[in-house]
């Protein structure tokens, strides 16, 4: 351990901190964007272009991301009455990954023992652990993803002259995406040194065997229909607003997949060199159609500018369900009161404007993974015998349910918005309550599976309830040639499983329903079992050591099994969530902050193994049990330490300066005489720091690189970066 300390023998006794030989200390990314506006009374326009470009963070691996985008927008008046609007996006998009992805990077950055090298003192790179080091992620091959959206709308606008008040707008957009994925995988090679001859010796890895292309093409087109009818008029004190429109869209794509493998040469990438063996190549492709209708309204009134009522409606029709359940009404209705408009206030001076509200709506949902469940759906497989010959079949997977619909929410929200004292002080508080009935989901109760039936299907059977509040307080004020303004907002929202048919657990207080979504299932702890006269004291596993988790028999039978086990009465997805937004300008500096965070949310980490063939994170390591230090404050290395235990569980609360800017800009007089008409330097931050007891993981990092709503905590992701820019804002 003294030679791998001192580091006198960098060659047998590596001390490698993988973070440091891996990862580049930063990395560059620019912006550019140019726009042109201009015009006449009746035709305006407006073009704008932009680049940008961002490396990666990692040492010899060819990470980057480019994009050039393109935007012009045409406001044309025929008449008075009749309005032309043009409007016209695309983007290129160019991403360059290894052909092994990036996240395995971090898993083996932070899973890699600092006893194994990256590179060999004389600068050859060595394998690494299981030999994927990351500083051979140049030779693997290449990802590469090009994406072109393009987005195009027409909007028409028409007043019509002989009835006052009413105007027709139509609209139709036309979007289209086209994609091209070329995955290039190739062998690659790294150095081994041999202590018995004391040579390197040049080796493949047996990560790739073979040097493979897959080409996969997609395109993606949809139309968007869109007309409403407005309608609006001033009757003395009675205000008037009607509304009443249909909308059409449509999506449609197509996608083909290519692969090959055994090219002769890596140096001929393109799928026609591959190899012509049945066995070596493969090809796949899909289409899809889907069309969603909606009709809607909105009717809104008000006397005075004082009492208001508003009723809306949607009428949404899709496909993904039975044709007699296709379509579902949606209605919602909201009243309000400016008090402040009462003459009992007038003269109230502290009261600048309140305002009372209350509402009720539902809306509909069909994003649902169980999609055209009212179709019988069939296997081809085994499933049928005769004469002792399996023979291949259609077999029955899952019930249709001919009768399944729309997932609805019901909100129901009273609030009031105030502001006081000439702006010095604005508030905003709503309170609500939200009730999503009819999900979708399969019985486990009221049918057992012993009956023989296929997969059960969903059915409009759950029902899950929320309910909370959101305050917004804002500051103006100005003192001599300082202004400010300072903008907080906090939010709760606390979830509940109400029913889904859950089959009752061994303990009640292991049920999910009455819990939040996403709790989960948690080990009661103790502390550490420090000697065997405690574990022989306590109930407790049959395998049970000194240095293990002191698991509590919650349910007090004697026994430590799962029934110990209970629910959290918080989640992973925080109950509250928080913000400041702060502006300050001095003369011609201004300066802005932004802070965000959340609190009432748990956190996991998987940082619970220690031992066998990877590193472990620092925090476990240190204060472990030992036989020298039985007090640790850590489980033994190789001890039962469960990641979902109390003794594991961390507060996921964090505050974060997500944003700091600070600009100045060039007095008026000085940019006229250098013919500009505004000019404005500045320099920014993003994720500056964070306040949080988990100060060794990112408490917001859960997400790994293939799954954005992954759970893992095992901080194998991409994290999030400290950014820094400095730029130039020049208007002519």
């Amino acid at each position: 351990m003294k030679i791998f300390r001192n580091g006198s023998s960098p060659l047998t006794h590596p001390n490698t901190d993988w973070v440091d030989e891996t990862l580049k200390s930063w990395s560059l990314q620019n912006k550019m964007n140019l726009s042109v506006n201009g015009g006449s009374k009746n035709v305006q326009y407006f073009i704008a272009i932009g680049a940008q470009n961002q490396d990666g963070h990692f040492k010899n691996n060819p990470t980057n991301y480019k994009q050039f985008n393109l935007r012009s927008n045409i406001d044309a008046n025929i008449t008075d009455n009749f309005k032309v609007s043009l409007n016209l996006a695309g983007r290129l998009e160019k991403r360059n990954y290894p052909s092994t992805g990036t996240w395995v990077n971090f898993v083996n950055i932070l899973s890699a023992e600092p006893t194994l090298h990256t590179r060999y003192p004389n600068g050859l790179i060595a394998p690494g652990r299981f030999t994927e080091n990351p500083l051979l992620r140049d030779q693997v091959g290449y990802l590469r993803q090009e994406s072109i959206p393009i987005q195009t709308s027409l909007f028409i606008d028409y007043k019509v002259p002989f009835v006052k008040g009413l105007s027709f707008v139509g609209s139709y957009s036309f979007d289209f995406t086209n994609g091209f994925d070329k995955k290039f995988e190739k062998p690659y090679f790294y150095w081994q040194y041999d202590p018995a001859t004391e040579e390197y010796n040049y080796l493949q890895s047996n990560v790739i065997s073979s040097p493979t292309v897959t080409d996969a093409f997609s395109r993606m087109f949809v139309n968007t229909y869109n007309i409403r009818a407005n309608y609006k008029r001033d009757f003395g004190k009675h205000n008037i607003n009607l509304m009443l429109g249909a909308e059409r869209a449509q999506t449609k794509g197509n996608s083909a997949s290519a692969f090959r493998k055994n090219f002769p040469t890596t140096s001929l990438p393109d799928i026609n060199f591959g190899s012509s063996d049945p066995a070596d190549q493969s090809t796949s492709g899909s289409s899809y159609l889907t069309r969603r209708d909606n009709y809607f309204g909105r009717a809104t009134y008000n006397f005075s500018e004082k009492y208001l009522a508003e009723f809306l409606f949607r009428y949404d029709g899709s496909p993904v369900f039975p044709e007699d359940n296709r379509y579902g009404f949606f209605p919602g209705v909201s009243v309000g009161w400016v008090a402040s408009e009462e003459p009992f206030l007038q003269s109230a001076t502290a009261i600048d404007f309140l305002k009372i509200r209350a509402s009720y709506g539902q809306l509909g949902n069909d994003n649902i993974d169980e999609s055209y469940a009212y179709l019988s759906a069939y296997s081809i497989g085994t499933a049928y015998n005769f004469g002792g010959t399996d023979v291949l079949g259609l077999y029955p997977v899952v019930l249709p349910n001919p009768t399944y619909t729309w997932e609805v929410l019901r909100t129901t929200n009273v609030g009031f918005e105030a502001s006081l004292w000439n702006d010095l002080l604005g508030i905003e508080l709503d309170v609500f309550k939200q009730n999503r009935t009819n999900i979708l989901a399969q019985r486990q109760l009221s049918i057992s599976s012993t009956y023989g039936f296929p997969g059960l299907p969903p059915e409009n059977i759950g029902e899950v309830e929320n309910h909370g509040f959101e305050l917004v307080l804002t500051h103006f004020n100005r003192i001599n040639k300082l202004n400010y303004k300072i903008r907080g907002n906090v939010s709760f929202a606390r979830n509940k499983y109400v029913f889904f048919d859950e089959v009752p657990a061994g303990e009640d207080y292991q049920n999910q329903t009455g819990n939040p979504i996403g709790a989960v299932l948690i080990w009661p702890t103790d502390g550490i079992y420090s000697t065997q006269e405690e574990i022989d004291a306590t109930p407790h596993l049959d395998n049970a050591k000194p240095g293990d988790l002191k698991y509590v028999d919650k349910n007090g039978d004697g026994l430590i099994n799962s029934n110990d086990q209970y629910r959290t009465n918080l989640s992973n997805t925080p109950e509250v969530v928080f913000g400041m937004d702060m502006n300050f300008n001095y003369k011609n500096f201004d300066l802005s902050l932004f802070f965000q965070g959340q609190a009432r949310a748990l956190y996991f980490p998987g940082i619970t193994s220690l031992g066998g063939a990877s590193n472990s994170a620092v925090i476990r390591a240190q204060d472990r049990w030992t036989v020298d230090n039985i007090d640790g404050t850590m489980p033994a290395s190789g001890g039962n330490f469960a990641q979902f235990s109390e003794f594991n569980l961390y507060s996921a609360s964090f505050v974060r300066l997500k944003n700091v800017e600070i600009g100045y800009t060039l007095p008026n007089v000085v940019a006229q005489k250098l013919k500009l008409s505004n000019l404005r330097v500045y320099l920014n931050a993003f994720n500056v720091f964070t306040l949080s007891e988990i100060d060794f993981m990112d408490p917001e990092g859960r997400a790994d690189g293939s799954d954005p709503n992954s759970s893992r905590t095992d901080a194998n992701y991409y994290p999030q970066l400290r950014v820094f820019n400095a730029g130039v804002n020049v208007s002519f």
